[in-house]
């Protein structure tokens, strides 16, 4: 083969590259408000296996947090060097920044975020920390989903409005596809509660409002507008794959993952040609809760004593759940026959069976599996989660 074929086949080989890395791959998508977008396989690729730390994108918003962190690390005990080599940043700026009292806020801060920030570094809490996405957490299978789904007590999500400046938040009265539910920090699905004990370990939660905020996508038409939290989030995604914007980056979530993050802008826009069902369950808590929220001295204590029997719950569901699995059931059938029964492990391998033999085990057998009940406990905390957006001083 000639030289001038060589080349020849090289161009031709590189052309074809390039038009696969930007063919459209039907990865459609609707920021809202704006025009459809399509995904090429190159993007989507990165979209799907994309994980850990993401900083702020470069900006005012970004030189305004960084400004606070490095007060915050300052107030630790760092030094400016330091510092700079834990963010991430130029020696310069960091030597640059000033008090945070003297620092101008960026129109692309809104006030409620910039206060939560302020708020935060004033009491000795970590302000604006990254976002971290972590791929296939939860232990999850079809399963998961539809227990998820036929377990909680979904609502048509409202439409809210927000007051950029108070962070308030208001119904209008509408209603969406969406779906909605909120829950303790305990769902009945092992798999689902042990993931969450994890994260709760280690971000050390411990805000007594922190609650479950759970929403249902029935396809792609059912998205959330962009909006801003002046608290932290966990968001573990169930089912179908969604596209998720944190910021300026587009990801994509599936089944499993969970993502965690603060005051981040983000939204689940629309995707027309995703037909499937996705869920997410979204951990609310204030890493501040002694500054920013009411809560009396009661109210902690009735806390800590329902916490402690929701785990108790969790425990035995868990245990009822790994028997009752001997069966061949799927887990979803299981936490149906479990909440219909009031977790009576013996009453839901009954109503289990009755739906079909599987395999050689009997009613009999499986009560002969069952250990010593715990103590009975009800699985919601004995203090009622409140909307994270009012409930504050």
């Amino acid at each position: 083969m000639s030289e001038d074929q060589l080349f020849q086949q090289h161009v031709s080989c590189r052309r074809r590259k390039l038009l696969e890395e930007h063919a459209e791959t039907g990865v459609e998508f609707e920021p809202y408000g704006e025009e459809r977008q399509v995904m090429n396989q190159t993007q989507e690729r990165e979209a799907k296996t994309v994980e850990g730390t993401f900083d702020e994108p470069a900006g005012p918003r970004k030189n305004y947090q960084d400004n606070i962190r490095v007060a915050y690390f300052r107030g630790e005990g760092r030094d400016d060097q330091s510092i700079a080599e834990r963010l991430r940043l130029p020696l310069g700026f960091v030597q640059a920044c000033k008090n945070p009292g003297s620092i101008p806020i960026p129109k692309q801060v809104p006030q409620y975020i910039a206060d939560h920030g302020l708020r935060c570094l004033e009491h000795g809490i970590e302000p604006f920390r990254p976002a971290v996405l972590r791929r296939n957490f939860v232990n999850s299978s079809p399963g998961v989903l539809k227990a998820l789904s036929s377990s909680l007590n979904w609502v048509a999500a409202p439409a809210l409005k927000r007051d950029y400046v108070t962070g308030e938040v208001w119904d209008t009265g509408h209603r969406l596809l969406r779906e909605k539910a909120s829950c303790g920090l305990h769902t009945g699905v092992p798999a689902v509660d042990t993931a969450i004990a994890k994260i709760v370990e280690e971000y050390q939660i411990d805000d007594p409002g922190a609650y479950l905020l759970c929403n249902r996508y029935a396809d792609g038409r059912a998205f959330i507008a962009p909006h801003q939290h002046d608290f932290w989030s966990a968001t573990f995604s169930f089912g179908a794959p969604r596209v998720f914007i944190l910021g300026q980056r587009a990801l994509i979530l599936q089944d499993g993952d969970v993502l965690v993050f603060g005051s981040q802008r983000h939204s689940v826009p629309k995707m027309p040609t995703c037909t499937g069902e996705r869920i997410s369950l979204s951990l609310f808590w204030y890493p501040n809760w002694r500054a920013d929220c009411g809560h009396t001295e009661e109210q902690i204590e009735r806390w800590h004593r329902g916490s402690e029997e929701a785990a108790m719950w969790a425990a035995k569901r868990t245990s009822s759940v790994e028997m009752l699995t001997q069966l061949g059931f799927e887990v979803d059938v299981i936490v149906a026959a479990l909440n219909d029964s009031g977790d009576d492990v013996d009453a839901a391998a009954v109503t289990l069976l009755a739906k079909g033999c599987v395999g050689q085990n009997s009613a009999d057998q499986v009560k002969a599996l069952v250990e010593p009940e715990v103590a009975d406990a009800t699985a919601a905390p004995l203090l009622k989660p409140k909307n994270r957006w009012r409930n504050k001083k």
